[in-house]
C-alpha cells in the first residue's frame, strides 16, 4: 500500500520476510496459532529507491480453521497482534501499533513422519503511527507475503498436536 495519499511513497520494492510460529490443534478442524515475522524492504519515493530500509516485526495470534484430507491440510486463519516499525540506520524511535492478520495455506505431511511442507499467504493491516516524525506517511498499510513452510508436529495425545513452523 502507498504510504501517503498522493501515492508518491511506498514499500513496494521486493524485500524479505522470515518468521517462526507455533500451532496448537484444538480439534481436527480448529487450531490456535502464534507467529512472529520480520520483514524488511526499501522505501521508494516517486518510484525511485531511496536506500532507506524499514524493518517491521509482526507479532500475532490467530484462530485457524483447517480441513485435513489425505495428508494435505488446507487452512484459513484470522487474528490480531502488533507491528513494531524500525527505520534502519536512522535516528528515529521505534513505534509499535496494533495490526490485524489473515491468511491461507496448505501443508502436506510427509507419510510416516511428523514433518510437513507447505506454502502460506499471510497479510497484515495496520495504521502508521501519527506523530511529528511521520507527518507525511498516514495511509493505512496492507502488507502481504507468500512463505514456504516447514513444520514439525509433536503429538500431545488424542487429536491434539503442537506444530512449530517456518
Amino acid at each position: 500500500t502507498d504510504l501517503d495519499e498522493a501515492g508518491t511513497a511506498d514499500f513496494k520494492k521486493t524485500g524479505y520476510n522470515a518468521g517462526v510460529g507455533i500451532n496448537l490443534d484444538l480439534t481436527k478442524y480448529f487450531a490456535i496459532r502464534a507467529d512472529a515475522n520480520l520483514a524488511r524492504n526499501e522505501l521508494k519515493v516517486n518510484d525511485v529507491a531511496t536506500g532507506q530500509d524499514m524493518s517491521r516485526v509482526f507479532y500475532d495470534a490467530a484462530l485457524q480453521v483447517q480441513y485435513p484430507i489425505n495428508g494435505f491440510k488446507p487452512y484459513l486463519f484470522v487474528g490480531a497482534g502488533a507491528v513494531r516499525l524500525h527505520a534502519v540506520g536512522q535516528d528515529l524511535d521505534d513505534k509499535t501499533v496494533f495490526a490485524g492478520t489473515a491468511g491461507l495455506g496448505v501443508n502436506y505431511t510427509v507419510p510416516g513422519t511428523n514433518l510437513a511442507l507447505g506454502i502460506e499467504g499471510k497479510s497484515w493491516l495496520y495504521d502508521l503511527p501519527e506523530d511529528e516524525e511521520n507527518e507525511e506517511f498516514t495511509k493505512t498499510q496492507f502488507e502481504a507475503s507468500w512463505n514456504a513452510v516447514i513444520a514439525y508436529s509433536i503429538p500431545l495425545g488424542g487429536s491434539r498436536n503442537v506444530r512449530a513452523s517456518r
